[in-house]
């Protein structure tokens, strides 16, 4: 019996460490340095589709950029943009900025991971939406998003 037990034990304490290889502390790894972002824009949920996807991101200094609107039931409800940034230096400076300023853009959402920074808006529909939206991309969580949203 006690054989059983720590077999038992010892098989669910692997399985739990294995499940739980996401990157730091439970985070999702970020993305890697190079990434494009329209790799990482996430693609639209089941009956919505993703509309005006655009290069952006001159304005703040990355080096590229893409946004798109995503429209659930024919209505434009979210926004969604992911910059990356040259370095990681870059990249913290405008997060400080955003943090002070307490805007970017008409964004409601922008979280920094690695030398991107992802952000998103909601122009009708729910802010639980677009929390979900934005936690579809491979280096976000809801939990990441509500922790380290930067406004």
């Amino acid at each position: 019996m006690n054989r059983r037990t720590f077999v038992s034990t010892g098989g669910i304490a692997i399985l739990t460490g294995l499940a739980g290889c996401t990157g730091e502390s439970g985070k999702p790894s970020p993305p890697d340095a190079d990434a494009s972002p329209a790799e990482l824009l996430p693609e639209p949920p089941e009956n919505w589709e993703r509309t005006n996807t655009r290069e952006v991101g001159a304005g703040v200094g990355a080096e590229a950029g893409i946004a798109g609107t995503y429209t659930p039931d024919g209505d434009a409800g979210y926004a969604v943009a992911v910059y990356r940034f040259q370095s990681e230096d870059e990249t913290e400076q405008l997060a400080s900025q955003i943090t002070d300023r307490g805007s970017f853009f008409n964004f409601s959402h922008a979280v920094r991971r690695r030398n991107f920074i992802f952000a998103g808006v909601q122009n009708s529909g729910s802010d639980s939406e677009l929390v979900t939206l934005l936690a579809s991309i491979q280096a976000l969580t809801e939990s990441l998003i509500a922790d380290t949203n930067l406004l």
